[in-house]
């Protein structure tokens, strides 16, 4: 079942599970995503962490701790897509090339099953998968 609710940003709404968090009886973890330039702000606005609190100790561990955030299915990730061009970064991260949000991208698109509970921003502005 799915239920409209309001984001922290007035007047933006997405979809989301409506017993997503509840089912596991706790709130769901909320990790921003997106080009560091943007990435504070954002995940500020949306009461998330970034990859500096999710990696913790040690932030050489991103990778690993970004799939096991996104493993768990409690976890909401916001991504905020300013700045980035969605299929030039997937296309550097199938290359091996390219930086840290290219290869969220990738792994992303790779990974279907997530996208439920992912939230798609052009800034502050929903917006809509862009892998759909």
């Amino acid at each position: 079942m799915v239920e409209h609710r309001r984001q922290d940003d007035p007047g933006v709404q997405q979809d989301l599970p409506s017993d997503q968090g509840e089912r596991l009886g706790r709130k769901p973890r909320k990790i921003a995503l997106g080009l560091d330039d943007y990435l504070e702000a954002f995940a500020d606005r949306h009461s998330a962490e970034t990859w500096r609190q999710f990696a913790g100790h040690d932030p050489t561990a991103w990778k690993s701790t970004f799939l096991r955030a996104m493993s768990d299915p409690n976890t909401l990730a916001y991504f905020n897509l300013r700045g980035v061009n969605t299929w030039k970064g997937v296309a550097r991260a199938a290359a091996g090339s390219g930086g840290p949000t290219d290869w969220e991208l990738l792994t992303i698109r790779c990974n279907q099953n997530w996208w439920t509970r992912i939230l798609w921003f052009s800034d502050s502005e929903s917006t809509v998968n862009p892998f759909e």
